[in-house]
């Protein structure tokens, strides 16, 4: 019991500086967008965490999730910083249930950010995405 407590405290911690560097770390790209001042600010909000390898083997095989987007986590939102994690968006190939999960390098974390069901498509913008994408191969081939 104590030995779980030890390890909530530690990724709580460990969270914490992590929101707390992002905070305030304020560079960020010059070609970024940014959102204007006062309209978003932290929050404390319990999260679930544990260690990246068994949370992501309970995704895939428990959930039977899959990877649809990755991106990563740049320091300060700078594009040009250091990789310190990874922010990854899952759904079950029935499209009933999804996550976003954030994993964070230092302290080997994955944390689930969001959780939904009954997810809804634009399938006209994915289509979109996907000749915008085709289009531009095409042309740098050319």
């Amino acid at each position: 019991m104590l030995k779980q407590i030890k390890k909530g405290l530690y990724a709580a911690g460990l969270i914490s500086i992590f929101l707390l560097y992002v905070m305030f770390n304020k560079a960020v790209a010059d070609e970024g967008p940014e959102f204007l001042p006062n309209t978003i600010h932290p929050i404390q909000v319990p999260m679930m965490c544990g260690e990246s390898t068994t949370v992501l083997t309970q995704i895939v095989n428990g959930f039977q999730m899959k990877s649809l987007a990755a991106g990563q986590v740049k320091a300060g939102g700078d594009l040009d910083g250091v990789d310190i994690g990874v922010i990854s968006f899952w759904i079950h190939p029935t499209l009933e249930y999804g996550g976003m999960l954030m994993t964070i390098k230092e302290g080997n974390l994955t944390c689930l950010l969001g959780y939904g069901v009954n997810w809804e498509w634009d399938t006209d913008l994915m289509i979109d995405v996907v000749n915008e994408v085709i289009n531009e191969d095409e042309t740098s081939t050319q």
